[in-house]
């Protein structure tokens, strides 16, 4: 089960930024926290890249997959996506799901990661920033914790505790329970 830092590794180099490219693109530098992510960050060797991802924090968001990358070609699928609402909203689509997870470009969400599930709903802050974001997926869902344990250590990494931590638990039980009986 992959979580959270698990999915990247730092870079061998720092990647190079085309800050000039992208500004001619989007009509402002990227976020200071997404172009650190991506200069300095990749995603894991562990991390099979066709896989899909699921931010446990918000599941409704949907199964998520990878856009890429690069910088340039993010930006380029935000761009030529067909959703008009992410470059209106003033994001860049980091990755897909049912209407896409976006970090913020704008002075007064940017860095920010948002995510909606349909059409007719508004963007939801889901993230404070890439980093917060990256901590909340997993490659594994509820279904493949193989012991309550698991689960519960990795609900702790997302920061369940208290109460809220025994009621998930415990409906993980029932889940398994559930899964058993079939």
């Amino acid at each position: 089960m992959l979580v959270g830092k698990d999915l990247i590794s730092l870079r061998k180099n720092k990647k190079d930024i085309k800050h000039k490219e992208i500004r001619a693109l989007i009509g402002c530098a990227l976020p200071p926290k997404l172009t650190s992510f991506l200069e300095n960050y990749e995603w894991s060797d562990k991390f099979d890249s066709d896989a899909s991802l699921i931010y446990f924090p918000e599941p409704r968001i949907g199964d998520l997959s990878r856009i890429g990358e690069d910088p340039i070609d993010i930006i380029n699928f935000t761009i030529n996506s067909g959703y008009d609402e992410v470059n209106e909203f003033g994001g860049i689509m980091i990755f897909g799901s049912r209407r896409g997870v976006i970090v913020g470009i704008k002075e007064e969400n940017q860095d920010q990661v948002y995510a909606k599930n349909s059409s007719d709903q508004e963007f939801m802050k889901v993230a404070n920033d890439i980093f917060q974001f990256i901590e909340g997926l997993t490659d594994t869902p509820i279904e493949k914790a193989e012991s309550e344990n698991e689960y519960k250590l990795y609900l702790q990494r997302v920061g369940y505790e208290g109460e809220e931590l025994d009621k998930k638990t415990k409906h993980w039980e029932l889940y398994r329970k559930h899964l058993n009986s079939k």
